[in-house]
């Protein structure tokens, strides 16, 4: 239920205009760490789904689109936790958690 409340706020978020919310680097590194466990398990359902056929050609092209915008995020993200005087996006993590709702999504799971 957590991760469908933060998929649905990320959603939300990302939609909205820039705006930069910012929170203490702990409480981001955890929100994130979840969310890149959850978009590393995505991604391999997708892949294997595609690979198996048992997507469309379309539905594969656009989790590669949406795996491509993923990665930029997560650049953007880890560059922020490494460095402790540039804060931490939260609309950045939050988006990249709604990647993970767009990959199920695209596999009818979600």
């Amino acid at each position: 239920m957590r991760h469908v409340i933060l998929i649905v706020l990320g959603t939300l978020l990302a939609g909205c205009a820039p705006m930069q919310v910012t929170l203490p680097v702990g409480v981001a590194s955890v929100a994130y760490a979840q969310a890149r466990a959850d978009y590393a398990t995505a991604t391999v359902i997708v892949t294997q789904a595609c690979t198996a056929g048992k997507l469309s050609k379309e539905a594969c092209a656009s989790a590669k689109v949406i795996d491509a915008r993923a990665q930029i995020l997560r650049q953007s993200i880890e560059a922020a936790l490494m460095n402790p005087s540039q804060p931490v996006d939260w609309a950045q993590v939050l988006a990249y958690t709604a990647s993970v709702a767009e990959l199920l999504l695209k596999l009818g799971v979600l």
